[in-house]
């Protein structure tokens, strides 16, 4: 995974928070694009969007599992390099 700057603000998807967690044992990256819902987007670690019908691991995202918080504008990009 690598986090970009973001070229063109008016077109850029900001991330406000960015976790790692395990979910029926496998991590798990969540995030949330600081829009006005709480919706969260989740990703195995191959990059693929996921489906988490689990409000209690929502609700268990917490700072010991964040690894970034929003201080500046950012895109990511989900690629594995082999």
């Amino acid at each position: 995974m690598k986090i970009l700057n973001g070229k063109d603000p008016a077109n850029t998807n900001f991330i406000e928070n960015l976790w790692i967690k395990k979910y029926k044992g496998e991590d798990i990256i969540v995030t949330n694009f600081g829009l006005a819902s709480s919706m969260y987007s989740t990703f195995d670690c191959s990059g693929k969007s996921i489906t988490i019908n689990d409000q209690d691991f929502f609700d268990s995202l917490s700072e010991d599992v964040l690894i970034y918080k929003k201080s500046n504008r950012i895109i990511i990009d989900f690629h594995v390099n082999n």
